[in-house]
C-alpha cells in the first residue's frame, strides 16, 4: 500500500511537472506570436512612413503645399504604435504570470532574497528561520469544525479521518482484499457485492 501511495505521489509530480511545461510552453508561444504582430506593426509603420515621405516630397516638389493627407497618415502611424503598446503590455502581464508562479513555486528569503527550496525552515544564505504556511483558509474537520493545516490527514482536535484523506485512500474487497478504483458494485477479482 506504502509504495503505491510513493507511486501516486511520483505521477502528480509528474503530471504537475509537465502542466507547468506546457503552461510554458503556451506562454512562449503566445509571446513569440505578439512579438510577430509587433514586428507586423512596425513594418506597417515604416510602409505608412515611405509612403508619407513620398508624398510629402511630391507636394513640396509640386508647389511647396501641404493638406489633410498628411494628417490622414500621421494618424494612421499612431494606431500603430498604439497597437504596439497594447501588444508589448500584453507581453509584459504573461511576463509578470511567469514570474509569480516561479515566485509560487520558488519561494524566497523575506529578509535577503536568496532562492529557498520548499519546504526549507531556514535561508542557506543568511540562516533566516521561514515562518510555517499558514493553514489553507476554509479547510475545516467534517467531524468537529476545527481549523485543519494543508495537508493534514487526520484532525488534530477529535482525531476523524479528513476528507482529503478519506477520498484519497485505496478502497479494497473487504473480501479478497483487492484494491478496488471507483465505485463498482462488485469486486472485479472475487465478485463479492460492495457496499
Amino acid at each position: 500500500m506504502k509504495e503505491r501511495g510513493g507511486t501516486m505521489a511520483f505521477f502528480e509530480k509528474m503530471g504537475n511537472f509537465a502542466k507547468g511545461v506546457a503552461d510554458k510552453t503556451g506562454e512562449s508561444i503566445e509571446i513569440s506570436k505578439l512579438n510577430g504582430e509587433i514586428r507586423s506593426q512596425e513594418g506597417k509603420i515604416a510602409a505608412s512612413k515611405a509612403d508619407l515621405g513620398e508624398y510629402v516630397w511630391n507636394l513640396y516638389q509640386k508647389d511647396g503645399s501641404l493638406d489633410e493627407s498628411i494628417v490622414n497618415i500621421c494618424k494612421i502611424i499612431e494606431e500603430e504604435y498604439q497597437k504596439i503598446t497594447d501588444l508589448e503590455r500584453q507581453i509584459a502581464e504573461i511576463r509578470e504570470r511567469q514570474q509569480a508562479r516561479a515566485a509560487a513555486n520558488s519561494p524566497i528569503c523575506p529578509q535577503c532574497g536568496a532562492k529557498l527550496e520548499k519546504g526549507a525552515r531556514f535561508c542557506p544564505e543568511c540562516g533566516t528561520r521561514m515562518e510555517e504556511p499558514a493553514p489553507a483558509a476554509g479547510a475545516k474537520c467534517v467531524a468537529c469544525g476545527a481549523q485543519l493545516e494543508q495537508g493534514a490527514k487526520f484532525c488534530p482536535e477529535c482525531g476523524a479521518k479528513t476528507e482529503e484523506a478519506a477520498s484519497a485512500a485505496p478502497k479494497a474487497c473487504p473480501q479478497c482484499g483487492t484494491e478496488l478504483e471507483g465505485a463498482t458494485k462488485f469486486c472485479p477479482q472475487c465478485g463479492a457485492k460492495l457496499d
